[in-house]
């Protein structure tokens, strides 16, 4: 299928996708995803599906973000506002002046602006607004910037936005269970409380890979050697020597760790949950781990190095986990997805680019549309197909053709693709029939080698490789 190639969007009439209605009974927010739909004014606007298929808040929305493990999804207005929705489709928060994004962390959303961010928790209630806060709230304080550039300095404001800790400081982490790593200006890092007030300092030689405290009880550090060991906060002590080439930021309780070209997994006491053995290790999500061996084949182990899925024929890689579930490709072009578990094998063929969207859904592109299937059996819930419901029974859909004419000069392919109507319900069938050929016939023939009149009319609907026919 061609992907890459212009797109010609060409709109005989505003149409419809699926009749949609007004909020139904409520869904668990993992089972709801976000679909379009077009208006007969042309205009798309988005609402939510449920794992059956069924829209269960109304396609109202300029735009709909995922729902958030906290059960809460961002929508944005007409206006360009955006809100915190629940899983009924309740406004929470109240519209906000459109943020630059939205950001999720222990059951509160951060909206983010240029100059300030607003947390509120996953109910609706507003936390605060805080210029420069960085992070998230974490023991009643957030982590604020002042200045920028050279000049940047951070400090600490409780949640009335009263300053706890002056911005003192070059950089500064998130609290952790009353503590907070921050370098100061001469650069030294050290551990303070949340009046301020310095607990400790770290080793001599030492300097944190980042300023996070990881579960409370451990941070990363490397020295002038560039080797990396783990810190505990707790008793300020090594929990590891100097003995890695490289720690990576912690995924709940475990941190790759590579040894030469080798990766494994250590835990937040400093011991070897998985030996440094595999030459390919990334993280999934949901505690599990991607890592290849000598072999060509590829598999997914769990935080004690326990294998849960293997295959050897993919491509491509595995994606990320999201709602316990991934996929990889395969060296003849089908997607298979498997669960965290490792009780789902399903393999699914003639689909595109998959998204994972709720726990049973994926977003795929198949046979010219975007669809939503159910991935354990395959079927599809929703196509998106736009339709509309004329008088008398009449109904128009869109239909989609793609036609690829070759590479261009920079390397890049070229043709067109268009959307066309295609009419049914009309008691003549003939006729019904004439018509609807006649239409496919003109815009399928596509802007070249087309008369004047045709070529006229190319001109002005549609955009051919980018600029006008």
């Amino acid at each position: 299928m061609l992907r890459k190639i212009s797109r010609i969007v060409v709109f005989f009439c505003a149409l419809a996708l699926v009749t949609v209605g007004t909020a139904l009974a409520a869904a668990p927010a993992g089972s709801l995803f976000a679909v379009p739909k077009t208006g007969i004014d042309g205009v798309e606007r988005w609402g939510y599906m449920d794992g059956t298929g069924k829209v269960v808040i109304e396609c109202m929305y300029a735009a709909a973000e995922p729902f958030d493990e906290s059960g809460v999804a961002a929508v944005y207005d007409d206006a360009g506002q955006a809100a915190l929705i629940d899983a009924q489709g309740k406004v929470l928060t109240g519209w906000q002046t459109a943020p630059q994004s939205i950001e999720y962390e222990n059951g509160i959303a951060a909206f983010r602006y240029t100059d300030r961010t607003i947390f509120f928790t996953s109910s609706g209630v507003r936390i605060g607004e805080y210029p420069g806060a960085i992070g998230f709230p974490v023991n009643e304080r957030v982590c604020v910037k002042t200045g920028e550039g050279k000049d940047a300095r951070y400090g600490y404001v409780d949640l009335s936005g009263t300053s706890v800790i002056a911005p003192v400081y070059l950089e500064a982490g998130q609290f952790s269970n009353g503590r907070a790593l921050v370098r100061d200006l001469q650069g030294n890092c050290h551990l303070i409380g949340t009046d301020g007030r310095e607990l400790a300092a770290l080793p001599a030689g030492a300097d944190p890979a980042t300023l996070t405290i990881y579960n409370d009880c451990v941070i990363i550090l490397y020295n002038r050697a560039d080797k990396y060991a783990l810190y505990s906060v707790e008793d300020m002590r090594f929990a590891t020597s100097y003995s890695y080439d490289e720690i990576l930021p912690f995924h709940e309780d475990r941190a790759m760790a590579r040894v030469g070209t080798d990766w494994g997994l250590l835990t937040v006491v400093g011991t070897e949950a998985v030996k440094p053995t595999y030459p390919y290790m990334s993280y999934m999500g949901d505690g599990l781990y991607a890592v290849r061996g000598v072999d060509a084949g590829a598999s997914v182990i769990d935080h004690n190095g326990k294998e849960i899925y293997r295959t050897d024929t993919y491509a491509g890689g595995f994606q990320t986990f999201r709602y316990g579930i991934s996929w990889h490709g395969t060296a003849d072009g089908d997607v298979v997805f498997f669960n965290a578990s490792g009780s789902l094998k399903k393999t699914v063929s003639g689909i595109e680019t998959p998204e994972i969207v709720a726990e049973t859904v994926a977003k795929v592109y198949k046979d010219g549309t975007t669809q939503y299937i159910n991935i354990y059996n395959g079927r599809t819930l929703y196509n998106n197909v736009r339709a509309y419901d004329l008088e008398g029974g009449i109904h128009v859909t869109t239909e989609t053709y793609e036609k690829y004419l070759g590479m261009q000069e920079d390397g890049t392919e070229y043709g067109w693709y268009i959307e066309y109507p295609r009419l049914s319900g009309m008691e003549n069938e003939a006729v019904q029939t004439r018509i609807n050929d006649s239409i496919r016939a003109f815009f399928t023939a596509g802007p070249s080698g087309q008369s004047g009149r045709i070529a006229c009319r190319w001109k002005a609907m549609c955009w051919w490789y980018g600029r006008a026919a």
